[in-house]
């Protein structure tokens, strides 16, 4: 691949100026600066959204979390994110992979998120949903020198589908034949440490569960793993064993921490602890942290929107810094306890993550790549996503309810699954987040009312409307003339890379 990269929105940056913004920290920086009083472990992070990887043909891209404010010749570590999804969905910038990469990156790792093939539609997607994750790999060590990265030190870290594909990634090596050929020919894709977050290890034996996380022995799931094969585990089982991490682990593999929650109903805990016996068994240096009462799908930080014991996050760090930056258990001590430290006389620069928020805010001025809005008296600013979404509400007539249409209905809750409804927004199959107090769902036509059905985890609400029905909006399209000094927003969707907001969605409000 040419020295020059593709960055989204269809900007073109050179290697030299794209590694000059890097450092200066000119594009998609943290405003922390750095003085003499701040933790010298830490670093300001930086963020390219849409980085083309995969080669002519594809539309999959990665996102780049990085370090910013290197000291002269310093070479950082690097760490591939792989999103989960059960191989059939997913993004490479769900709030799980943006607290990941922004977490490491304040660290001082180089970070690539990425997409890969996933299996939509059922459709077979071996061996190329494995080579597309090793082609990140190679894409980082063939910039290494525009990465500031150091080659030799790269991990891997991935939840539930992402888990199991970054311990494949580890454990699969030149044998298992699973190398891809191009975009970058006989490229290194060795991995020195990986994370397995609640990944499926045996192909073969993925156990149901009971509804508290019970393994169920003796009961395999095997649809999802048939769809991604495109065949049956007794008609092709040495691929099927190819893609299992368990049957490829070897005494050559690199050191794996697996962290995983008993409460589990996805993907079964004896997952881990199989994995566990057998790189024991073969003298692979790895480490399990079993979560009790906790299920599936956490990041770092968060499991349910709740927050997740900072064990988790800590042995994480701790993890890369023993195998990838060659720290002592006491340096990795001291490197996270700078982290803390700096969040605590820092809380507003202590969130990492997607977030969401409601109305009341209005904008300001949008200038330079920023966009700055006034919320309760406040001005808070944010940087312009490369992939964002602008949409403005369209109010149609009060009361014009239509059946089986998706929305989102806004009021407050009531006993036995009331809702009472003052606005009805028709999504048009663009998701959102909740905002205000709301429940999101089908709209249907029922007992001479209206009801909407949010599916079988939440259930069916039925609407109190007010007498002439409630206000109704539509989403549509907009575009960034259309923000302008005095709009209100109704909701919008930012990266938080630690105090740094990076734009992914704004609706306007009705004008």
């Amino acid at each position: 691949m040419s020295m020059s990269m593709r960055w989204g929105r269809g900007q073109w940056l050179r290697g030299g100026v794209w590694l000059m913004a890097m450092v200066c920290g000119a594009l998609m920086a943290c405003s922390l600066a750095a003085t003499a009083a701040e933790p010298t472990t830490l670093h300001d992070v930086g963020l390219r959204e849409a980085i083309p990887f995969l080669g002519s043909g594809r539309t999959e891209t990665l996102d780049l979390y990085y370090p910013l404010e290197p000291r002269p010749g310093e070479r950082f570590p690097g760490v591939v994110i792989i999103h989960g999804g059960g191989w059939n969905s997913g993004v490479r910038n769900a709030d799980r992979e943006v607290n990941i990469g922004a977490n490491l990156a304040r660290m001082g790792y180089v970070c690539v998120s990425i997409d890969y093939l996933v299996s939509r539609h059922g459709d077979k997607v071996f061996p190329t949903i494995i080579q597309d994750c090793k082609r990140a790999v190679q894409w980082l060590r063939v910039h290494a020198d525009e990465l500031r990265l150091n080659p030799s030190r790269i991990g891997c870290i991935g939840g539930s589908a992402g888990g199991h594909l970054s311990a494949l990634l580890a454990l699969a090596g030149p044998d298992a034949g699973l190398e891809p050929d191009q975009p970058y020919p006989g490229t290194d894709t060795s991995i020195q440490a990986c994370v397995n977050l609640y990944g499926i290890m045996d192909f073969l034996n993925w156990r149901r569960t009971a509804k508290d996380g019970t393994p169920i022995e003796g009961q395999p799931k095997l649809g999802a793993q048939r769809a991604v094969m495109g065949s049956r585990e007794d008609a092709d089982r040495e691929n099927w064993l190819r893609m299992s991490p368990l049957h490829q682990a070897d005494r050559s593999d690199p050191p794996m921490l697996q962290i995983h929650g008993k409460a589990d109903a996805v993907v079964d805990w004896w997952q881990a602890r199989d994995m566990k016996a057998r790189l024991d068994e073969l003298g692979v240096p790895n480490e399990l942290l079993l979560l009790d009462g906790v299920g599936h799908t956490f990041s770092l930080q968060r499991w349910s929107g709740r927050p997740l014991s900072p064990e988790v996050r800590r042995r994480v760090l701790s993890f890369y810094d023993r195998h990838l930056r060659g720290c002592t258990q006491q340096e990795a001590d001291a490197r996270y306890a700078d982290l803390l430290d700096f969040e605590r006389r820092h809380p507003e620069k202590a969130h990492y993550g997607q977030l969401g928020r409601g109305g009341n805010a209005q904008v300001v001025a949008l200038a330079d790549g920023r966009l700055t809005l006034r919320r309760q008296g406040r001005e808070e600013r944010l940087l312009l996503g490369a992939e964002l979404l602008v949409e403005r509400l369209e109010r149609l007539p009060v009361g014009d309810l239509r059946d089986g249409q998706r929305v989102e209905a806004q009021g407050r809750t009531l006993d036995n699954h009331q809702f009472e409804c003052a606005k009805v927004i028709y999504r048009n199959d663009v998701p959102d987040a909740v905002g205000r107090v709301s429940v999101r769902g089908v709209l249907r036509r029922r007992d001479g009312g209206w009801v909407v059905d949010a599916g079988r985890r939440v259930g069916v609400y039925a609407l109190r409307l007010p007498p002439d029905g409630p206000a109704v909006s539509r989403r549509v399209r907009a575009v960034l003339g259309d923000v302008r000094p005095g709009a209100q927003v109704a909701w919008l969707e930012a990266k938080d890379l630690g105090g740094t907001l990076v734009l992914g969605r704004l609706l306007l409000n009705e004008e």
